[in-house]
C-alpha cells in the first residue's frame, strides 16, 4: 500500500513539473506566451534581446525563480485584460526574485500583477514606458532600490494602478522615480506606504504631468528636483512627512490639490541639504492645507513662492483670493475629501479663465452638511469586504439600504443601485476598470455614508 501511495505522489509531482512552461534565457526571436500554455517558469535570469518582442496574453502567469531578474532590451507587451490580469510572481513565496530591468527597451504593461519581489521595474532608456491599470505588492520589506525607476527614457505613462509598499525598508526607497525623461504623466494612481517619496521626479525631466493620484504614509507625497518642471493637478496627499517638494532650481504649477495631516505642507527646499540654498519655485493655486502639523509653506531665502486662491486652517496666505478659514472636508480620517455644501472653498477658486472653481480637488461629490454618517461610533458604519475587490462586493449595515450610488474618483456617477431596504447587499462591480470608487450609502433612516472602494 505504501508503494501504491508514493508511487501517486511521484506521479502526482511530475504531472505538476510537466504543467508548467519553461522559458529559456535568452528570447531570441518573437514569441508569444499564451493562456493555455500558462503558468510559465522563469528558472535564470532571462533576456529579451534587442529587436525582438515578447507578447503575453491575458490571464497568463509567470513564476519566478527567488532572485531572477527579467531583462528587455527589446519590446515586452503584456496585454492583461479587466478581470484577467497577467501575473508576475515568485515561483517560491517565501523568497523574493528581482524585477524587470529595461536597457533601452520599450515596455507596456496592461492590467498586470508583479507581486512577491525585490523590485518592479528598474529601466533606462527606451521610447515608451507604460504601466497601466496594474499593481505592485508584497516587495521585499528591505527594498534596497526604488519600486518603479525609469531614467533617461522619452514618454512613461503610469496611470490607474496601485503601488504598494511594504513602509520597513531600512533604506530609502521611492514609488516612483523618474530622472532625466522627456516626458512623464502619472495619474489616477493610489501610492501609499513607503519610506521615501510617492512621486520623485528630478535630473532635467522636461515636462511631468501629475494628476488625480492619492499619496499617503510616505516621505514626501510629490518631489520635484533638479531643474524640472512639473504640473500637479488634483492630488490628494495626506499622512506624509511633506505634501509636496520643490527643490534645486525646479519648478512646479500646483492647481488644485488637497494636502491634510502632513507635517509640512510644501517644502519649497531640499531640507536634508542643511543650510543650502536649494530653493525651487512654487506657482500655488486652489490649493487646500488642512491639518499640518509644522509649516504649510516650508522654504528659505533662495525658494520663489507665489499662491492664490487657496486654504489653510492655520493662517492667511499673501496673495490674492486667500482665504484662513476649515475647508470642512468630509472625513478625511477615512480617506473622504470631498467637501460638505456649506465649505468656504465651493466656487472660492479661479480656472485658468478666471471662471469660479472650488478649491481642493475637483469632481468629488459636494455633500450635505447634515447627513454624513459619524464615523466615531463604529456600530453606524457599514461593512465592505473585500476592499480591495475583483467581483463581488458585499455591503453590511445596521441600518437598510435604500439607495447606493457608486462615483469614480473624479465624482462622475456611474451606477445608482436601488434596494428595498435590506441590511446587506450584494454589488457585482467586476466590469468596472481597477482604480479608487467612492460608494454613497443611503438608509430608510436618512443617513448618508461616503465610502472608498478600491477594484482590482
Amino acid at each position: 500500500m505504501k508503494n501504491i501511495v508514493c508511487g501517486f505522489l511521484l506521479f502526482l509531482l511530475a504531472f505538476c513539473l510537466s504543467a508548467q512552461t519553461s522559458l529559456p534565457s535568452t528570447i531570441l526571436k518573437d514569441t508569444t506566451l499564451t493562456k493555455s500554455a500558462s503558468p510559465y517558469l522563469v528558472s535564470s535570469n532571462m533576456t529579451i534581446n534587442t529587436g525582438v518582442k515578447m507578447t503575453i496574453e491575458a490571464g497568463v502567469e509567470i513564476k519566478i525563480a527567488p532572485n531572477t531578474l527579467i531583462t528587455v532590451k527589446g519590446t515586452l507587451l503584456a496585454n492583461g485584460l479587466p478581470g484577467d490580469s497577467i501575473i508576475f510572481n515568485s515561483n517560491n513565496i517565501s523568497n523574493y526574485w528581482g524585477c524587470i530591468i529595461g536597457q533601452d527597451g520599450n515596455l507596456e504593461l496592461y492590467y498586470v500583477k508583479l507581486m512577491n519581489c525585490k523590485e518592479a521595474l528598474n529601466i533606462s532608456g527606451g521610447d515608451l514606458i507604460v504601466f497601466s491599470h496594474s499593481r505592485v505588492t508584497n516587495i521585499e520589506p528591505d527594498l534596497y532600490m526604488d519600486c518603479i525607476a525609469v531614467h533617461d527614457a522619452k514618454k512613461i505613462f503610469i496611470e490607474y494602478s496601485l503601488i504598494e509598499g511594504s513602509g520597513r525598508a531600512t533604506t530609502k526607497s521611492d514609488a516612483i522615480d523618474n530622472d532625466a525623461v522627456d516626458s512623464v504623466w502619472v495619474h489616477d494612481n493610489t501610492i501609499y506606504n513607503f519610506s521615501d517619496d510617492g512621486v520623485d521626479i528630478g535630473t532635467q525631466t522636461k515636462y511631468a504631468h501629475i494628476y488625480n493620484n492619492i499619496l499617503h504614509d510616505v516621505n514626501y507625497g510629490i518631489t520635484v528636483g533638479e531643474t524640472s518642471l512639473a504640473y500637479l493637478e488634483n492630488n490628494i496627499s495626506y499622512h506624509n512627512d511633506g505634501g509636496i517638494q520643490v527643490h534645486n532650481g525646479s519648478t512646479i504649477y500646483c492647481s488644485n490639490n488637497t494636502l491634510y495631516a502632513n507635517t509640512v505642507g510644501i517644502e519649497c527646499f531640499h531640507s536634508e541639504q542643511g543650510t543650502i540654498q536649494t530653493g525651487g519655485n512654487a506657482i500655488i493655486k486652489n490649493t487646500i492645507f488642512s491639518n499640518t502639523t509644522n509649516d504649510d509653506i516650508y522654504k528659505q531665502t533662495s525658494s520663489n513662492v507665489s499662491i492664490t486662491y487657496s486654504i489653510s486652517n492655520k493662517l492667511l496666505f499673501d496673495g490674492t483670493g486667500n482665504l484662513m478659514d476649515d475647508p470642512l472636508l468630509a472625513d478625511p480620517g477615512k480617506g473622504n475629501f470631498s467637501l460638505f455644501s456649506n465649505s468656504p472653498c465651493i466656487n472660492t477658486g479661479r480656472d485658468t479663465n478666471d471662471n469660479p472653481v472650488n478649491m481642493g480637488v475637483l469632481g468629488l461629490p459636494i455633500l450635505p452638511a447634515t447627513q454624513i454618517v459619524s464615523h466615531a461610533n463604529p456600530g453606524e458604519a457599514s461593512q465592505l469586504f473585500p476592499n480591495p475587490v475583483s467581483d463581488m462586493l458585499k455591503i453590511s449595515n445596521n441600518h437598510n439600504l435604500i439607495e447606493v450610488n457608486l462615483f469614480d474618483i473624479n465624482g462622475r456617477l456611474i451606477k445608482r443601485f436601488k434596494s428595498t431596504g435590506e441590511s446587506e447587499l450584494s454589488l457585482n462591480l467586476h466590469e468596472l476598470s481597477n482604480g479608487i470608487y467612492l460608494l454613497k450609502l443611503i438608509s430608510d433612516n436618512g443617513l448618508i455614508e461616503n465610502r472608498k472602494v478600491i477594484k482590482k
